[in-house]
């Protein structure tokens, strides 16, 4: 028949007591809510309706009585509502696909049920909250991608136990706080992808013990400091995304001819192809094959390489510069983003040792003595 005219799927499904597979991927021309009668097929193993975003409504909890079920891939359905809390009592569930719909809510802390788990994807959603840390429950756990999403918090340490993870995609959250010592452990990974998240300190040393990683992307958050020359011997790295960060000079030489990573764009650009250098900007933070780095425009400069952007360079930016060196970047007297923009409500002429006329020009400037002794 008419395929637009497709009325949905029948209940009468839920009376196939035998079905072990059912797979109706990318049928757009599907209606109406996933049966609760599906909810019967106690020894169905996989069940995918991936790409069917003609589907409505909300998961059944239903869903949750499949014991023998080992795959769920609801990918790109457009299903909303929350994510049902009888799908964390899956006793065999190996692979859990939930991304691309418009879920909201949070993830339960029940999902350390699954401990048969090896894939848990639910990127592209709505879900908020923190990242549970019943997550260390996962021991068999490869592959977790949480982007794209409203998750806050720091990353859980219980996230060290998952020993086996090959990829940890999270970036476009909100999550905060630093990079844990635990993720120092991860053996087999492959991808750790953090990009456009509020995770600060410095870029850990121990992220160059991942002898697996190929793909590090860290850019666009709040670190500081340098790259640590541990970063220098992993041989595996291709993909290297740190720009727009708060980062520094050296950058360890070794990583500038590592024709590897970038797509040995370091053959053409050296150490521009991993960092954009003061003074110069890209989109992407370091040099690419076509433009390279941008020169910025006459009058503007940078704080920080791997920039974005240029921004005008003033006097109280120089005195900026001169306290986060002496006193220390947590105290530094403007706010600055991860280009180098400053706080316009900011003033240098509030700041110890500054000394202002009426209209707010700088006269003098007495640097304080700090304790250097920790």
């Amino acid at each position: 028949g008419d395929p637009d005219n497709c009325p949905g799927l029948p209940a009468e499904l839920g009376n196939l007591s035998t079905l072990e597979i059912l797979v109706l991927s990318d049928r757009n021309h599907l209606k109406g809510t996933i049966p609760t009668e599906l909810g019967k097929l106690s020894r169905l193993k996989y069940l995918d309706f991936s790409q069917c975003d003609g589907l409505l409504g909300t998961v059944p909890s239903e869903l949750g009585q499949l014991s023998a079920l080992k795959v769920l891939n609801l990918s790109g359905a457009r299903l909303n509502g929350t994510i049902p809390e009888s799908l964390y009592d899956l006793p065999e569930l190996e692979k859990l696909w939930l991304s691309k719909n418009v879920f909201t809510g949070t993830i339960s802390s029940r999902i350390g049920q699954l401990t048969s788990v090896r894939e848990v994807m639910m990127s592209r959603n709505r879900l908020r909250g923190t990242i549970p840390t019943e997550i260390g429950n996962l021991a068999v756990l490869e592959n977790l991608e949480l982007f794209s999403n409203a998750l806050q918090g720091t990353i859980p340490l219980t996230i060290g136990l998952c020993r086996n993870l090959k990829r940890v995609d999270w970036f476009n959250n909100f999550l905060s706080g630093t990079v844990p010592d635990v993720m120092g452990s991860f053996g087999e990974l492959q991808i750790l992808h953090l990009k456009k998240n509020r995770l600060t300190g410095t870029i850990p040393a121990f992220l160059g013990q991942l002898t697996n990683i190929a793909w590090l992307d860290l850019s666009s958050n709040r670190f500081e400091g340098t790259i640590p020359e541990s970063f220098a011997y992993l041989r595996m790295l291709k993909d290297f995304r740190l720009g727009n960060n708060k980062l520094f000079n050296p950058i360890p030489q070794a990583l500038c001819s590592n024709n590897k990573i970038n797509g040995g764009l370091t053959k053409t650009h050296g150490c521009d192809a991993v960092l954009c250098p003061l003074g110069t900007y890209s989109d992407s933070g370091y040099a690419t094959e076509k433009d390279g780095c941008t020169e910025c425009p006459p009058g503007e400069t940078n704080l920080y390489l791997g920039s974005q952007s240029c921004i005008e360079f003033t006097v109280e930016d120089m005195i900026s510069m001169f306290y986060e060196v002496m006193k220390g970047s947590d105290d530094s007297p403007f706010d600055y983003d991860s280009n180098g923009r400053r706080d316009a409500e900011s003033s240098a002429c509030l700041w110890e040792g500054i000394t202002c006329d009426d209209k707010g020009h700088i006269l003098s400037i007495s640097f304080p003595t700090f304790d250097t002794s920790h």
